[in-house]
C-alpha cells in the first residue's frame, strides 16, 4: 500500500486523486524510468483511478483501511 504525496489530476474515466489517498501498486516500470502503476478503489472494491505516479509522488502507507478488507 503506499500513500500520494500530491493530488492526481483527473484524466480520461479516472477520478481526481487527492494528497493522502491510500493505494495499491500493481505494476512497476524501470524504462524510460521508474514509475509504479497504482490503483485507487473505494470501500466496494471499484477502481476510481489507476494512475503512473513517480516515486517522489508517493510512499510507503503507515497504516491501512482495515474496514475497505472485509468483505
Amino acid at each position: 500500500m503506499v500513500q500520494t504525496l500530491v493530488d492526481i489530476a483527473a484524466r480520461d474515466d479516472d477520478q481526481a486523486i487527492t494528497k493522502g489517498s491510500v493505494g495499491t501498486v500493481v505494476a512497476i516500470a524501470t524504462r524510460p524510468s521508474l514509475a509504479y502503476l497504482v490503483e485507487f478503489a473505494d470501500e466496494y472494491g471499484r477502481t476510481l483511478a489507476m494512475p503512473w505516479m513517480l516515486p517522489g509522488q508517493l510512499r510507503a502507507a503507515q497504516s491501512c483501511n482495515r474496514r475497505a478488507r472485509r468483505g
